[in-house]
């Protein structure tokens, strides 16, 4: 499966208003299908993109949830998709990860 997220990232920069919301809207039709397979994906590997353990996919994708929440539109991703909300605490879980975090710049978009 591939979540192709460059629609909604482009959408999210388009400068013109009447543009940007008629690319929501379309956007909005195409990635509801495909965020309910990530999350079934993420339920049968135990809270993991693959391999029902971490890899590199996991840390990519949380490090990027705050972000997909923002172009997407959807600050209750997590609820929607309650595997996403899991896969972040996995990552989030190991102290080192945490401390990194939580010392990293909030994100400017």
């Amino acid at each position: 499966m591939k979540l192709n997220l460059t629609g909604a990232a482009n959408t999210y920069w388009e400068p013109d208003p009447i543009i940007k919301e008629k690319k929501h809207e379309e956007n909005s039709k195409l990635y509801p299908d495909q965020l309910k397979k990530l999350n079934e994906i993420i339920e049968k590997n135990n809270g993991h993109i693959a391999l029902g353990k971490l890899t590199w996919g996991d840390l990519h994708f949380a490090g990027m949830l705050d972000y997909l929440k923002e172009i997407l539109r959807m600050p209750d991703l997590e609820k929607k998709y309650p595997a996403f909300k899991k896969l972040a605490d996995n990552v989030y879980s190991i102290p080192s990860l945490k401390a990194y975090a939580a010392s990293a710049p909030a994100a400017i978009w």
